[in-house]
């Protein structure tokens, strides 16, 4: 259950980063619409409260909030790293 939290954060993360223009517009050469940016948001934060949802079914309120924020910590530092540092283009 760790491991699926672990990848809803950094899927969630990732939306998040992909739903600015800059990230998306190097990654895929085209401009994100402004309706489809607040969908990609909404459910970006969703998937990131059943990244939560996971930590918490799998360690317990307690420890699963702690868990969560540093599963949090390690999706947010993985994408920023990969957004930013990584070559991402995809050839259409």
């Amino acid at each position: 259950m760790s491991m699926v939290a672990i990848l809803l954060a950094v899927t969630a993360f990732g939306a998040l980063g992909l739903s600015t223009d800059r990230h998306y517009q190097r990654v895929t050469k085209q401009r994100l619409a402004a309706s489809s940016i607040a969908r990609v948001r909404i459910a970006a934060w969703l998937i990131l409260t059943l990244s939560a949802a996971a930590s918490i079914v799998a360690h317990g309120w307690a420890f699963g909030l702690v868990w969560w924020c540093g599963f949090v910590m390690l999706a947010a530092g993985s994408v920023f790293l990969t957004l930013n540092l990584a070559d991402l283009k995809i050839s259409k």
